[in-house]
Formats: C-alpha cells, structure tokens, sequence
C-alpha cells in the first residue's frame, strides 16, 4: 500500500514526482509577499532599466564567468 503523502504517482508506479511541481504540503517554496497582479513602479523601473541590460550585457554576451561552459570558447 502507498504511503498518503507520496511522490508515486498512483495511475503511473514508476513516474514519482520532483521538486515543487509535486504540491506536497510540507513544500519549501516560500510564498511572493506582493500581489503581482498589481503593477508597481519598481516593475516598471525592472522592465525599462534592468531587464534589457541584464539581457544584452549578461544572456546574449554572457559573462566570464558563463563562457567556460560554452564549447569552444576555452
């Protein structure tokens, strides 16, 4: 018999569950205390400021840091 709380999937026996994704009550994803439905002026500061310089300065170029896993460029 199957535990109550487990990550086997019960239509399914060798398909278990990982991660946050699982909905397991004792999950240790903390809870977002601001209602993102709600525009702020800090997400509007993030989309004009930050977000486009995080994206051409840091995930097209990609940083030092970030190249070594990348084949090729050692």
């Amino acid at each position: 018999m199957r535990p109550p709380f487990s990550l086997q999937r019960v239509r399914y026996p060798n398909v278990f569950s990982l991660g946050d994704v699982g909905g397991m009550p004792n999950s240790k994803t903390p809870s977002f205390p601001l209602d993102p439905t709600k525009e702020r002026w800090s997400m509007q500061f993030d989309r004009r400021k930050i977000l486009p310089s995080l994206y051409w300065n840091r995930m097209q170029a990609g940083a030092g840091h970030e190249r070594q896993f990348v084949p090729g460029n050692h």
